[in-house]
């Protein structure tokens, strides 16, 4: 009895002590914390030369027509330059700088992943929702972003594009970085207001719209395992009334990741926002609906950079047809291929038979038969919810265009509705009653 009353007493003793100098060590790691805030604050208060010239950052958000935006400026080279910009040739090079993706177990201090984003990412990566890939700085090409601006030789003001930098993690590295570079420049941020039910439809398509696997959804070219059905990402193509519903409550989202809120909550424009004025005031809000008579480049030339020579080019000429990547979707026919699937109609022994080829297939056939699809439409309430939020956001980010343009918006609203926008195919419905198309899976080879 007396042994393990002594035993008992040296464990006590020591797991005082322990618990002393874990309290000891959180007093200095938070003196030495305020001290790094305190010289943070000294730096960001501390006047910087200006060298007088402009740089305008598009910051999204992304489905906002940043596509156009970023692909054809580079055909304008000489007109900007006449108006006395400069459009980096190395563009491609130095967008997308939070957009690396890895695991989310794989951030690490070596990765410039700053301790915040360590615990967060190791945090989504036990999530038992299952979410396994995460958006992470990209090291290299924020190496060009810094060399392109950083020039001792150039006089021009310069621009960019770059939806993923209006998605940038909100820590201290990263906005101590971001200002280094910029210091010298009187910076002008850039965001696109888009009514939030296009956006929110355009944003579906994106999410499912490629096999990369894309991060939004983590959708591959792999037939999903029928084990996985009932998890979160599962692999599969959701309808957009369940997309809907889930984007509503889903904390492991991309929405919630990269804006900080749930479907509904905010509009991504408020979201960058209230992100980036604390650290650049100057914000433009660039209205995704006038165009007037003429198109979006031509409206950004005209209204935002006030380049004369660049604007009247591109009113006289236009811009080039173009379709973002996303756009090019097979939601539908992916849907309608994996319900085959699971029926036991593919022949998944012949190797051509990769899910998205049998989904391009049935694109193409259904381009020769036209058929009509049975479809699954978001429900009254869903409906009447996205309208909802739809006229809050618009009466919020452009208040006095918003009360002009109401019957506008109803009408574009009333399109949707009219066009079946807000419907997905029931793709379990057409492979159980259509037997055509049963019999094409069937014999399908590619």
């Amino acid at each position: 009895m007396l042994v393990v009353m002594i035993c008992t007493n040296r464990f006590m003793h020591m797991l005082l002590e322990k618990e002393s100098q874990l309290e000891e060590n959180q007093v200095i790691f938070q003196r030495f914390q305020d001290q790094i805030n305190k010289l943070e604050k000294e730096v960001d208060e501390t006047p910087q030369c200006k060298s007088g010239r402009r740089f305008i950052l598009h910051i999204g958000p992304m489905k906002t027509g940043t596509t156009a935006l970023q692909l054809f400026p580079e055909l304008d080279t000489e007109t900007l330059s006449q108006d006395g910009w400069l459009y980096p040739a190395e563009h491609n090079q130095m967008t997308y700088t939070q957009s690396a993706t890895r695991k989310c177990s794989s951030a690490t201090i070596n990765n410039t992943d700053s301790l915040q984003d360590l615990e967060y990412y190791n945090s989504l990566a036990k999530n038992t929702n299952g979410r396994t890939l995460c958006e992470f700085f990209d090291v290299n090409k924020w190496k060009v972003f810094r060399n392109v601006l950083s020039r001792p030789d150039e006089d021009r003001d310069i621009f960019l594009v770059d939806e993923m930098f209006g998605v940038m993690r909100d820590t201290r590295p990263n906005w101590r970085r971001v200002k280094q570079v910029l210091s010298t420049f009187d910076v002008q941020i850039v965001i696109s207001y888009r009514r939030y039910f296009e956006w929110f439809v355009s944003f579906y398509n994106q999410a499912y719209g490629q096999y990369t696997p894309i991060i939004e959804e983590e959708l591959t070219n792999t037939w999903p395992d029928a084990k996985m059905k009932n998890k979160r990402y599962n692999n599969r193509i959701r309808t957009i009334g369940e997309y809907h519903d889930l984007l509503k409550s889903d904390e492991s989202s991309i929405m919630n990741l990269r804006w900080g809120h749930k479907h509904g909550e905010m509009h991504p424009f408020e979201a960058q926002y209230k992100r980036f004025q604390p650290h650049f005031p100057n914000i433009v809000t660039f209205n995704y609906h006038i165009k007037s008579d003429t198109n979006i480049l031509a409206e950004f030339y005209c209204n935002v950079l006030k380049a004369h020579a660049s604007c009247e080019k591109r009113r006289r000429v236009g811009i080039p047809k173009t379709q973002n990547p996303s756009s090019q979707k097979l939601v539908t026919f992916d849907m309608l291929a994996v319900a085959a699937y699971d029926e036991g109609l593919i022949n998944v022994t012949h190797s051509n038979n990769t899910r998205e080829a049998v989904a391009t297939a049935a694109k193409l056939r259904h381009k020769s038969i036209k058929t009509e699809f049975p479809l699954i439409c978001m429900t009254e309430q869903q409906i009447q919810e996205l309208r909802n939020w739809t006229i809050t956001f618009e009466r919020r980010i452009v208040p006095d265009w918003a009360e002009q343009h109401e019957d506008d918006l109803n009408q574009e609203f009333q399109s949707y509705l009219d066009k079946n926008i807000f419907c997905s195919v029931d793709a379990n419905k057409l492979i159980e009653e259509d037997e055509d198309w049963r019999e094409w899976f069937k014999s399908l080879l590619i």
